[in-house]
């Protein structure tokens, strides 16, 4: 509903050969709304989405137990399982954002994920797809 629950940072990191992803995740469970007003955006947690109070540790483990079945999933099968729900759930789509990497920026429209998990933006009126840096909807004016 346009509020942040959580977030997730994949980062690709050079391995042997080719690369390995690493995956940090975030979970807002109990935050008072006070809080909220220095983060800069609309947010919410899972006990206000619940309606009642949610165990950080069942939390934790129902999470836990959900990324490595993904992990497994994307080791057997790639990203192309992950494809359509990725974009069920892309917040950013659609949205102005900017994407930096040393030395450099720009600032387009994001437009999803290709197949190939490739960040597709509009930039300009020309559609570009980038395979690294960090994207932010916060920097973008």
């Amino acid at each position: 509903q346009g509020a942040k629950r959580g977030g997730l940072l994949l980062e690709s990191v050079p391995r042997g050969g080719g690369h390995a992803v690493v995956m940090g995740v975030g979970l807002n469970v109990l935050m008072p709304r006070v809080e909220w007003g220095g983060i800069g955006q609309p947010g919410t947690d899972l006990q206000t989405a619940a309606g009642g109070p949610v165990s950080r540790n069942a939390a934790a483990a129902w999470l836990l137990e959900e990324l490595v079945a993904a992990v497994r999933r994307f080791q057997a099968d790639g990203l192309a399982p992950f494809v359509e729900q990725w974009r069920q759930y892309d917040i950013m789509r659609g949205k102005l954002a900017v994407l930096r990497w040393p030395g450099g920026h720009v600032m387009g429209v994001v437009e999803g994920i290709d197949a190939g998990g490739d960040l597709v933006m509009s930039v300009n009126g020309v559609t570009r797809r980038y395979r690294y840096g960090e994207v932010s909807l916060r920097a973008a004016p």
